[in-house]
């Protein structure tokens, strides 16, 4: 269970209205745990006081939290995000001079996600399609920390100059 060593209680609300303890600090996967297993399986983020997190953010206060899982709207919306981003990884380790501007999932449930890349001299075609695949795959299969960061404006700004992400300074 992911928790932190503070000693402070926080009351849990969850969607059926039933409340539960943990410790400050506790995260939406302790709390998944904490109901079942094949709850912790299936989850995907979680909603705190009507806002989505990360299962690993950690939870400090007393709050409504819901469980989100890939079988939901909401966690097939935010597993087609990060497949946008995992696609856009892939991408630019393929081609590293190109500049990605936005990617999001949308709601047709026909197409699922898109990013808008600017390629410059170095175009991709349906021949690439498949080896951008296969790089998704690996990048999956590294497993790292998909974490959602939020920054402030200032800061955010900064960082896509410092990466000369010229396409993201408007946005």
């Amino acid at each position: 269970m992911s928790v932190t060593s503070d000693s402070k209680q926080i009351e849990i609300t969850l969607p059926d209205g039933s409340k539960r303890s943990y410790p400050s600090g506790t995260t939406g996967l302790a709390i998944a745990e904490s109901i079942g297993k094949k709850l912790a399986k299936a989850a995907v983020g979680i909603v705190v006081d009507g806002e989505e997190r990360d299962l690993g953010a950690p939870i400090d206060h007393d709050a409504s939290v819901a469980i989100v899982t890939r079988e939901s709207p909401e966690g097939l919306d935010m597993l087609r995000h990060s497949a946008a981003h995992i696609m856009a990884d892939a991408i630019q380790r393929l081609r590293p001079n190109a500049k990605l501007w936005k990617g999001p999932a949308v709601d047709d449930e026909r197409y699922g996600f898109y990013y808008d890349i600017d390629f410059g001299d170095e175009p991709i075609s349906a021949e690439d399609l498949p080896e951008i695949e296969r790089r998704m795959h690996e990048i999956v299969k590294e497993d790292s920390p998909f974490c959602r960061r939020e920054v402030s404006k200032q800061e955010g700004l900064q960082i896509a100059r410092d990466l000369e992400d010229t396409y993201k300074i408007p946005i």
